[in-house]
């Protein structure tokens, strides 16, 4: 059985996606790497040889930061609030749910989350016009 596990923020870590293996003794800790989860559970399916890898690695590298900044600099503005609570709460318990619903409207999680990954006006200025080459 797959399920989502929740863990303490590490240095360095992205928060999200952290995926945990009940079936599988040989995973101690969760997987907190998106590349890591696709690569264990589709591995050939999705990477069938280490050039398609190695491309997917450079894609995610070079673009992922400068398009989560855009993105997530857009998605927590007031007007799109209800989007990111749709977003953060698809398949979550009924109680986590409207925990982060009330937190998210009063506007108190957004601006830890801003801080968190450094998403600014100036930020996602320069990722809109960010080299990736």
């Amino acid at each position: 059985m797959l399920r989502f596990a929740h863990s303490a923020l590490l240095p360095n870590v992205s928060a999200t996606p952290i995926v945990k293996d009940y079936n599988d003794d040989s995973a101690a800790a969760p997987l907190n790497d998106s590349t890591a989860i696709l690569q264990k559970y589709l591995g050939d399916e999705l990477y069938p040889s280490p050039e398609v890898f190695e491309v997917e690695e450079d894609i995610d590298l070079r673009l992922g930061p400068t398009a989560r900044v855009f993105a997530y600099h857009h998605l927590l503005k007031k007007e799109h609030t209800n989007l990111m609570i749709d977003v953060a709460t698809k398949d979550t318990s009924t109680v986590e749910s409207l925990i982060f619903k009330q937190l998210a409207t009063r506007n108190m999680i957004q601006p830890g989350m801003k801080k968190f990954m450094h998403i600014s006006e100036e930020s996602s200025k320069i990722s809109e016009v960010s080299d990736t080459s």
